[in-house]
This record gives C-alpha cells, structure tokens and sequence, in this order.
C-alpha cells in the first residue's frame, strides 16, 4: 500500500500542476502583502514566499522529470 492510499489522498499529473500554481500564486500574493506590514513581520512573509516558490520549483523538476508527483517518488 503506497502512501496516497493510506492517507486516502491521490493526486494525478493535473492536481500537481494546479498545486505548484497555488504556490506560484500564494508565493506573490504573500510578496504583495509584505509591503502592508511592519518592518518585523517582512522577513517572516519573505521567508513564506521563498519557501512556497521553492516548493513549486520541486514540483516543476518532477513534473518535468515525468513523474505523477513526490508520492511517485519522482
């Protein structure tokens, strides 16, 4: 039994893809924000977006690499 089964999750080549937009999408919305607050918040929502962008980057490789995602193992 691989992991999506037992999470009860599964995710095709398309879900991943709209998942990686998501990121793409919060990774900017959360630049835009960053300038609406205080100079100590900036870096955590800076440190956010960086994470979110980096995420959607490790799904672009997988997706590219031909792999259904990290639960494929790709």
């Amino acid at each position: 039994m691989d992991d999506d089964q037992v999470y009860g999750f599964e995710a095709n080549v398309e879900d991943w893809q709209r998942i990686r937009a998501a990121l793409l999408y919060m990774g900017r919305d959360v630049q835009h924000r960053s300038f609406a607050v205080s100079a100590e918040r900036r870096p955590l929502l800076w440190a956010e977006q960086d994470s979110c962008l980096a995420l959607a980057e490790r799904l672009e490789r997988w997706l590219q690499a031909g792999a259904a995602g990290p639960a494929e193992g790709g």
